[in-house]
């Protein structure tokens, strides 16, 4: 008799420590979104839970559900109770975002809710499936065990990185739980009960990476101090075999115990040099590179918000600029505003500064009467077009790959035809009079991957010439959109 008890607590006794380890959700984050729905992360599973109008037998043909959650190749449909629950559960595949045929795992549970709806929570994980995991979880969010480690808010200005606090910034946001976001840098992580599990969902998420979008053109281990504790870490670099405008994603996978808990961490860095190693202030609060390898191109360890980009990643560009030039105060007298094209080269000198050579036309659609004086006499005439040449210094900030902010001061030449015709002029001449006068101008500019919205201010003295009278005007402002195109 002794021995069968012992038996049976041997027995027994993993299973209630087991019991015990999964019910316990140190580590689990989630996000609700502004209409119910939540987004979860734990031990390597996505989380996604919501609900919708419909029943038990008919959900999985439900309209709703269908635009939220592909249900893929289903392998397993049956029912079972989960706690105090009656649960139908489909088991399924579905492609990986990142294609070349790779799976992710995913198993949907559906509960009955007060209301004729109907409770749906989809998990995903491309390591193997943990049926017990999944079934604690069930339990524990249908019976609202869960709410302490679920927020409403996606600002990630302070985060908690694996128990420790780390204060980020306004400009961080929660993109999914356990991923944040400061511009193009990003940290992603997931705590296990072994480093073996961490390692193995490393090696996962390194394998489904490598696809047709992106390929690795470069692989090593390097030497790190993860949050102070020495560390390898697999660095990979990813080339973007679609996008030219960024073509390198440098990312650092590790597993490694933290603060009694094991995760496994992908740390995202902007990079326009496949030998950058230094690292975006995101990436500083948790990683260091204590010993650079010999072929390091190491910009600065700086805020990639104030770095920007590589000298090396600039070219020349082709900016088409429509704008409007818009005449202020006496100006506007002489003409009204003119839908105005423009046409800009830009030679980059050094990093992040550019000397641009520019052209621009425009045409009047108001024109007001004014005198132009020449030979001593006055002649009523009106603006007939403008011509504008200049030269211009521009210095520019990146903020992430996406957005690019400009400020620039610039000399040129400021051309007002009139309608009045020369005394005397060759074939090959104009015609016509114009009041020539000097361009000094300034101006700001935000791009978007390559559209841009511009403004500036011109200050043009046409009366220094003497051809018009001195309360003529001088002020204008040129506001527009431009397209940039790399001149290779």
């Amino acid at each position: 008799m002794k021995n069968i008890l012992s038996l049976l607590l041997l027995i027994a006794f993993p299973i209630i420590s087991f019991s015990q380890e999964v019910y316990n959700f140190t580590g689990l984050q989630g996000i609700k979104t502004s209409n119910g729905d939540v987004y979860l992360e734990f031990r390597g599973y996505d989380i996604y839970t919501t609900s919708v109008s419909a029943d038990l037998i008919t959900v999985t043909s439900n309209e709703t559900l269908s635009r939220k959650i592909q249900l893929g190749e289903v392998y397993a449909d049956y029912n079972e109770a989960v706690g105090n629950a009656y649960c139908r559960i489909v088991e399924s595949e579905i492609p990986s975002e990142h294609g070349l045929g790779e799976k992710v795992n995913q198993a949907l549970y559906f509960a009955n809710k007060l209301g004729g709806e109907v409770v749906v929570i989809q998990f995903k994980t491309y390591n193997q499936r943990d049926f017990v995991i999944e079934r604690a979880f069930v339990q524990a969010f249908l019976e609202q065990r869960l709410d302490n480690f679920i927020s409403d808010s996606w600002s990630a200005s302070t985060i908690d990185f694996v128990g420790q606090k780390i204060q980020l910034g306004y400009e961080c946001v929660w993109t999914r739980p356990h991923k944040v976001t400061c511009g193009d840098a990003q940290i992603s992580w997931s705590e296990f009960l072994t480093k073996e599990e961490a390692i193995l969902d490393i090696d996962n998420r390194i394998r489904i990476f490598d696809s047709i979008l992106y390929s690795i053109i470069e692989e090593n281990d390097i030497e790190v101090l993860f949050e102070g504790v020495p560390t390898i870490a697999r660095r990979v670099v990813f080339r973007n075999m679609k996008n030219n405008d960024e073509p390198y994603q440098i990312y650092y996978y590790l597993a490694q115990g933290l603060r009694g808990r094991y995760v496994s961490c992908v740390l995202r860095n902007p990079a326009y040099n496949q030998k950058e190693y230094g690292l975006a202030a995101l990436l500083q609060q948790v990683m260091s590179i204590p010993y650079l390898p010999d072929d390091a191109y190491h910009a600065s360890e700086v805020d990639y918000f104030e770095r920007g980009d590589d000298d090396d990643s600039f070219s020349p560009e082709i900016e088409i600029q429509a704008s409007s030039w818009t005449p202020l105060a006496k100006l506007s007298d002489a003409f009204g505003y003119a839908p105005t094209l423009g046409l800009v080269l830009k030679f980059p000198v050094k990093h992040q500064i550019t000397i641009d050579i520019g052209a621009q036309l425009g045409l009047p659609l108001k024109k007001g009467k004014f005198d132009y004086k020449m030979d001593g006499s006055y002649y009523e005439t009106e603006g007939d077009f403008l011509f504008n040449m200049s030269l211009r210094c521009r210095k520019s900030k990146t903020f992430s790959k996406k957005y690019r902010f400009s400020t620039y001061l610039g000399i040129g030449l400021n051309a007002l035809q009139t309608d009045v015709e020369k005394w005397d002029y060759e074939d090959d001449q104009n015609k016509v009079e114009s009041i020539e006068t000097v361009d000094v101008f300034g101006g700001v500019s935000l791009q978007y991957k390559r559209m841009s919205v511009f403004a500036e201010y011109h200050y043009t003295p046409y009366n220094i010439a003497n051809k018009v009278k001195s309360n003529f005007g001088h002020s204008a402002l040129n506001i527009g959109l431009a397209y940039s195109i790399t001149w290779k």
